[in-house]
């Protein structure tokens, strides 16, 4: 390990800002964020400081900085990785890779996969698993905007996302379908079992009193973030768990064994650097659908983030989820994606990391 890179208080922000190691911008637009949670290591990746990173993914925390800072990233299928460290949102974070090329991303991956002692659900073996048959092609992309509540996308995004995942279809050669809001899910049901699961177990591995007792010391996020948490009972908790299982379910009945779903990584052209929305959000608040990255952290499925352009000043990222445990066949469509459509080695300005 070179370093440890700078994240949001406790991970609970998508961009990365604390009171202890100040702002942390983006090397492509100095005036935005890289993202977060793993908005450090993207950033450093991004700036030519090292050429790979590791981060760690619960709701997007490697896809949206590697989006944002013009990466490829991918959120492994849960259990492809063993939790070692036990993380603090057990059944939903994992860890995984940052990288400038598919190759490294890869490699990486094949490092970091496998069965450590402790974690009762990582299979015996080390490296990438398989992930069944599945054709060298998807047989259907499934393209849908992220599960908003209806809330249509900023067209910076839209443009940007129509182009993207109009392209990802004609390098795949397969049929493109529609999805419809609330295709799989509901994307309140999504989050608030995201939410439930999440803050509980966060209050849970800090302690109760701990958390109580530290509330104002806290950044405004986490301290918004941890309060509510303070509220949930075993009860709600344990329900949460198993409504899990349903939507689970319905992304598993989606995807099959040879489908693909588009989406783009993040909803929103960067958000500024100190943690405000994007300038062009009319309401001067960072938007309900900005976070679109919670569906394959709750169901455990894999994801990868593709650099696909800019959107204005930040990079856009499109993001492609497939089945589970087929980790592998994302990074070769991603090798694919990578040979037509080459992105640059580092931020504008900077000099690519070289031994």
């Amino acid at each position: 390990m070179v370093g440890k890179t700078a994240l949001p208080e406790f991970a609970c922000e998508g961009f990365t800002a604390n009171l202890l190691t100040g702002v942390t911008r983006n090397p492509w637009a100095l005036d935005y964020s890289p993202g977060g949670s793993s908005g450090g290591s993207a950033a450093a990746v991004a700036a030519g400081m090292v050429p790979i990173a590791t981060a760690t993914d619960g709701a997007g925390s490697i896809r949206e900085p590697a989006a944002f800072c013009g990466l490829v990233g991918i959120k492994p299928t849960h259990n492809m990785v063993a939790r070692r460290p036990l993380p603090d949102w057990i059944d939903l974070s994992t860890d995984g890779p940052l990288a400038t090329t598919v190759a490294d991303l890869r490699l990486l991956l094949d490092i970091l996969a496998g069965h450590e002692p402790g974690d009762p659900d990582v299979a015996p073996g080390q490296g990438i698993r398989g992930g069944g048959t599945h054709p060298a092609l998807p047989t259907r992309l499934l393209v849908g905007t992220g599960f908003s509540d209806g809330i249509p996308l900023p067209a910076l995004v839209a443009a940007a996302f129509e182009q993207a995942s109009a392209e990802f279809a004609e390098l795949c050669r397969c049929p493109v379908e529609r999805l419809g809001v609330g295709q799989p899910v509901e994307r309140d049901e999504l989050v608030d079992v995201w939410f439930t699961l999440a803050s509980a177990e966060h209050v849970s591995a800090l302690g109760r009193d701990w958390v109580t007792e530290g509330l104002d010391r806290m950044h405004p996020s986490a301290h918004s973030f941890l309060a509510d948490a303070l509220t949930i009972g075993i009860d709600e908790y344990l329900a949460a768990r198993r409504r899990r299982f349903d939507l689970s379910r319905a992304v598993d009945d989606l995807l099959g064994a040879d489908r693909l779903l588009a989406t783009p990584t993040v909803g929103v052209a960067g958000l500024l650097a100190e943690g405000g929305p994007h300038p062009d959000d009319p309401d001067g608040k960072i938007r309900d659908n900005v976070y679109v990255n919670f569906l394959q952290s709750v169901t455990g499925h894999p994801a990868i983030t593709l650099p696909a352009g800019m959107c204005g000043a930040v990079p856009f990222g499109l993001q492609i989820t497939g089945p589970r445990y087929c980790d592998g066949w994302l990074l070769d469509l991603a090798a694919h994606w990578e040979r037509e459509h080459p992105w640059p080695q580092a931020a504008a300005g900077y000099e690519p990391f070289r031994l």
